[in-house]
Order: structure tokens, then sequence, then C-alpha cells
């Protein structure tokens, strides 16, 4: 068993005839040797020819790479790109300028990206990179703020607008001018986003402004309402001068109110409806409140006017009375139908008829005992008397005086003892004028007469035609 395995020690000194006869046995196994062996060699020298390879094609790729070996233009290139990034920036009248320049860095950048970390520029164009990097966020800043401004001026355009949307405007110039701030004073874009600054501070100011104006509008447009609303409640229950002083001074202050909003604002379109509706209600408020008061001043004044009057009545002074309840009753008709007044003034205008009748009748009453007293006294007078006389609204009633009795039977004896005819007719005329005179007075004083003896005696009597 042993023949078959490796001689692990060395084969010289051994005896040649066992060499030469294991050489035969071996034949095989050297043969077999052999051929293991030159195997093992092709995968070495492969694995070396590989690597030998790989090696000679990485060094060939890292003596192409840019700026490895010759002259290097990327770093010169990207600097460029930088000078023109910084006079693009330059034009602040260029809102394409952040962007352009902005551009010009980010081609930098990326031909920086080229030189591998092997170069000996590799470290000039990191610290370019770095610089370029801070750059193009600070121009994205700008460029954000621009497009965040260009949005704000385009809301601006369409006026009026709506507090929200102001709200909305404002933000957008505040997250703007925000972004603006982020710039340092020692980036290249540092003086555009500060002339950007100046212009926005100012738009932001006027964005306050308008923002102020709108949100004030609105409030007086709320106010406004609120008074038409209060008063169109108190029309519902208005009746008198005072509660219709409270509606016109209630749409008085709403049209103040809603003729103080501004143009320019959303609040002024709808108030420019309202306007002449709340015109209108306070002239109709205004028409109401005169009529109201109109129609109180003559309900008072025909109350005090009756008033008056009955105080004449209580002194029999009926002329007084009669004129004081015609100044009533006027009154009281001059109320207006539409004044809450008429309600009231109405039972007055028929009283107040009546009463006026009765005073009137009263007064006729008044004026026909006077003019029968007149009438009495004209027909009593003489010498002597002829009579006396009392007058009542039931009964006129005279009496003969004893010196007019006993001088009519005197001169009557006399004439008939002297048979004087004809002065006998004339005493027999008088005394049948005085009757007439009597009846005349009782006539027309619608007044029954009654006329007695001076003894009291009822000699006469007459009941007026009816």
């Amino acid at each position: 068993m042993l023949d078959d395995l490796d001689n692990p020690f060395d084969a010289e000194g051994l005896d040649l005839s066992l060499k030469i006869k294991n050489k035969s046995k071996n034949s095989n196994y050297v043969e077999q040797k052999s051929t293991v062996n030159f195997s093992t060699f092709s995968k070495v020298e492969f694995l070396s020819a590989s690597l030998s390879l790989t090696i000679l094609i990485g060094c060939f790729y890292a003596i192409t790479q840019p700026c490895v070996i010759g002259k290097c233009m990327i770093v010169p290139t990207a600097r460029e790109l930088n000078q023109q990034s910084l006079e693009t920036i330059k034009n602040f009248q260029n809102s394409l300028a952040p962007k352009q320049a902005k551009e010009k860095l980010q081609k930098a950048v990326q031909d920086l990206n080229k030189i591998p970390f092997w170069s000996i520029h590799y470290l000039e164009s990191q610290h370019l990179k770095s610089t370029y990097k801070v750059e193009i966020q600070h121009l994205e800043n700008i460029e954000q703020a621009l497009a965040k401004g260009q949005q704000a001026a385009q809301n601006s355009k369409t006026l009026p607008l709506k507090v929200e949307d102001w709200i909305e405007t404002q933000s957008l110039w505040q997250n703007a001018i925000f972004l603006l701030e982020k710039v340092p004073e020692d980036s290249t874009a540092y003086p555009f986003a500060k002339n950007k600054l100046q212009q926005y501070r100012k738009y932001l100011v006027a964005i306050k402004g308008r923002l102020t104006t709108e949100e004030a509008a609105d409030k007086k447009l709320i106010a406004a309402k609120k008074s038409a609303q209060l008063a169109n409640t108190r029309e519902v229950v208005a009746q008198f001068p005072e509660s219709w002083k409270s509606v016109y001074s209630s749409w008085a202050d709403a049209l103040d109110k809603i003729s103080s909003i501004p143009p320019q604002t959303t609040a002024y379109l709808e108030a420019k409806n309202l306007l002449p509706q709340y015109e209108q209600k306070l002239q109709l408020a205004e028409e109401r409140r005169i009529i109201e008061q109109i129609g109180e001043e003559y309900y008072n004044q025909a109350i005090s006017y009756a008033k008056q009057a009955e105080v004449f009545e209580t002194k029999d002074n009926w002329q007084e009375a009669v004129e004081y309840w015609q100044n009533a009753l006027n009154s009281a008709e001059e109320v207006p139908t539409n004044s809450s007044y008429f309600s009231k003034a109405k039972p007055l205008i028929k009283s107040y008829d009546t009463i006026l009748k009765i005073a009137q009748a009263n007064q006729r009453f008044l004026d026909t005992i006077a003019k029968a007293r007149q009438d009495l006294s004209k027909t009593c007078k003489g010498t002597p008397k002829i009579c006396e006389y009392s007058i009542t609204k039931d009964l006129i009633t005279v009496r003969l005086t004893s010196d007019y009795v006993d001088k009519i039977k005197k001169t009557a004896k006399e004439l008939q003892g002297n048979k004087d005819q004809k002065s006998l007719n004339q005493l027999e005329k008088h005394l049948k004028t005085l009757q007439i005179a009597l009846k005349a007075i009782s006539n027309n004083a619608n007044i029954p007469l009654e006329v007695y003896n001076p003894q009291g005696l009822k000699i006469a009597a007459h009941i007026p035609n009816s």
C-alpha cells in the first residue's frame, strides 16, 4: 500500500534497482502528476495575465481621465462660466438673470465633477464646486422669490380682491422677501437680491395698505347692513314721530357707512348696488317722520283746543267755545290719514263735530236771547216804562208796569170823556203794536211768551209758530 503513495522523503540514497523497479510501476503516476502540474500552471498564468491586463486597462483609464495628464481646461472653463454668471446676475432688470446665472454655475459644477480624485486639480475643483453650489442655492432662493413675486403681482392685477386673496398675496410677498433675505452679503447675488428686496418691501407695504383698506371696507359694509337691518326691524313697529326718528337715524347711519366705502374694494361693488336702496329708504323714512310729526302736532292742537273750549263752556262763553271747538275739529281733520295719530284723531272728529253743533246751537240761542233782550228793551222802554221782562230758554215773561197801566187807563178815560175817538183809536193802535211786538219777539226767539199785569195776573200768552 505504501508503494502507491508518494515518498515524502528524498529519493537519493535508495537502491537504484528499486528505483528502476518502481519506475515501471509508477509510470502512470508520473504521467498523471505531470498533467496536474501543467493544469495548475495554466490557471496561474491566466490569473496573472488577467490581473496584468486589468492593471493595464486601469492605468490606461486613469491616465486618460480629464485633468490627469496634460493641460486641464475644465477648471479655467468653470472659472469662465462663474465669471459669466457674475456678469449675468448684475442685470437687475432681467428677471431671468438668476436662472441664467444658475445654469452657468450648474454647467461649471457638472464639468468639475468630471475631474477624478487622483487628479492634481481635484482639490481645486472641490473648492470651486463647493463655492458654486452655495451660490447656486442662493440663486435658487432668488428664483423662488421672483416666482412668488410674479405670482403676487399677477394676483394684484385683477382688482378688486377679497380679504382672503389679499392675505394670500401678502403671504407671497412675505415669503419672497424671506427667501431674498436668506441671501448673505458675501454672495455674488446679494446686489440683485438687495435690489429686489427694496422693491418687494415697498410692494408689501402697499399690499398691507390695500388689505387694511379691504378689511375696513368689509367692516363698514357689515356695519351698514346691520344698521339697515335694524332700520327695517324698527319700521315694522314704528308708529309715532320718535320711533320714525329712530328709523330715519338707522337708515342715515347705514347710508353714511356705505357711502364711505372706498372704490377698488370688493365691498364697494355691493355697496354701489345697496346705495340707491338705502337712499330711497332714508327718503321714505324722512317723509314718514314728517307725516308723523304733522299728525302729532295737529292731534295735540286738537286736544289743546278742545280743553280750552270746555273751559269756555263752563263759563257759558259759547261764542269762544264755538271758536275753539271749531279749531279743535279743524286740527283733528288735518291729521294725515297715513299717520299713526289718525286712528286716535278719527273718533275725535266725530265727537268734536257733535259738540261743536251743540255749542253752535247754544251760541245761536244766546244770540237769540240777546236779540230778544235787545228787542224787549226797545219795546219796554218809554215814559213811563212800559214793562219789565225776563228770559229763559223756555219762557219770555213780560210784566206791565203800574205806571204804564195807570197812564193808559187815565188816558183812555179822559179820551172817552172828551169823546176823542181819534185819540182813542191811536191808543188802541199803540196797544195793538205792543201786542204785535211782543209776539214777534216770541216768534223770533222761538220761546213762549206770557204777559202779566202789575198785580201778577197773566193777561196774555203766546206760543211761537213751530
